[in-house]
């Protein structure tokens, strides 16, 4: 398998975008990113969630480079080109925010960035900016709630919500999930992808294809499996940088009430609602959610 990995500076033509290939080596875990766009513009970091990767990002990579920023996303660890370490534990917080981090000092070289989360990426996104506040520009997540309002919803017995979030339980147990999404050639997992309105037999297969790797599909349960284990519990900070929500109003694994962070966690907040998109928003409508981040990031792009 070690054959299909890109060569390190491999480009490739992406929806329009030209791509670079690369990887950093974090405490002995290689991390795989592509890149577009260049520097001086200001950097953006792009965070996949679960099951994605770097390509999941495909129909903004384009638009953020025209635009004139410096764009990077990344495959976090356990998932696509980057290392998949077996042990629960190395998918906890402290290690994602330390591969976080390693990113960002290549994009920026210290500096500051932009960054755009999906799902777990999300939930990366809202700790690295509460840990490393001094890293991030601006924040944009899609369909992913602050811990906080998601914690309240679970804990307070949402019954809606936990039925929505059956799956993190099921993905918590060792090797019944693994089994359950590759069976009958990764239906199930195929079928995630079936519902997008961007959805090609190219995008799904690429998606599907990343999860075969060996390794990739724990990798990225690992992440539900820390999750369960508290690896993923830290104390909140405020975050006074700007964030912007993107919200599909159709997820069916997270309620549209979930959408507005706490004010007093988050005041700078905007939350904008796209109707008839789903969890994968920025699939369903990548037009409208290029337009929602540039239209949040473009006043500072010169600066």
């Amino acid at each position: 398998m070690a054959s299909e990995y890109p060569a390190e500076g491999a480009t490739e033509q992406v929806e329009g975008a030209t791509v670079v290939h690369h990887y950093l080596e974090n405490k002995g875990v290689k991390i795989h990113y592509v890149e577009t766009g260049k520097p001086p513009g200001q950097p953006v970091l792009l965070l996949h969630g679960w099951p994605e990767f770097w390509f999941s990002w495909a129909f903004q990579l384009k638009a953020l480079a025209d635009a004139g920023f410096h764009v990077i996303a990344m495959d976090l660890r356990g998932y696509n080109f980057s290392d998949k370490p077996q042990k629960v534990e190395e998918y906890g917080a402290d290690y994602i925010m330390s591969d976080v981090r390693e990113v960002v000092q290549a994009l920026g070289a210290g500096k500051p960035v932009h960054v755009v989360a999906h799902d777990w990426g999300g939930l990366v996104a809202w700790m690295f900016t509460e840990t490393y506040p001094e890293l991030v520009i601006k924040l944009i997540q899609l369909n992913i709630p602050h811990p906080t309002v998601f914690g309240k919803a679970l804990r307070g017995g949402n019954l809606r919500q936990i039925f929505r979030s059956w799956y993190m339980f099921l993905f918590g147990y060792p090797w019944l999930p693994e089994w359950l999404l590759s069976f009958n050639n990764y239906s199930w997992l195929k079928a995630v992808f079936k519902g997008t309105k961007v959805q090609t037999a190219d995008f799904t297969k690429r998606h599907v294809d990343a999860q075969a790797l060996p390794g990739a599909l724990t990798g990225g349960l690992n992440y539900y499996r820390a999750l369960s284990k508290g690896l993923w519990t830290r104390p909140r900070k405020e975050i006074r940088q700007p964030v912007k929500v993107i919200w599909g109003e159709d997820d069916t694994a997270m309620g549209k009430e979930l959408a507005e962070p706490p004010k007093n966690r988050v005041p700078n907040q905007e939350v904008v609602f796209i109707p008839k998109a789903s969890h994968w928003v920025y699939w369903d409508e990548p037009e409208r959610v290029s337009e929602e981040i540039l239209k949040f990031l473009t006043p500072t792009a010169s600066s």
